[in-house]
């Protein structure tokens, strides 16, 4: 993330999921967590979605 309004992108990029239950997502930090239900949707789903936004990343355990 570069920019102020990032944040709001990788934020976007998650909304069409109903599986996503809650987003924190830090310029500063450039991290974004995500809560879930994983019978809903699954990471790989989660992951495509912001890389098609411009936002590719790694997942933490």
């Amino acid at each position: 993330m570069n920019c102020a309004t990032c944040p709001s992108i990788v934020r976007g990029a998650w909304k069409p999921f109903q599986a996503v239950a809650e987003v924190a997502v830090s310029f500063m930090d450039k991290t974004a967590t995500i809560k879930y239900d994983d019978a809903k949707a699954d990471v790989n789903q989660l992951t495509s979605a912001t890389t098609k936004a411009g936002y590719p990343f790694r997942t933490k355990s």
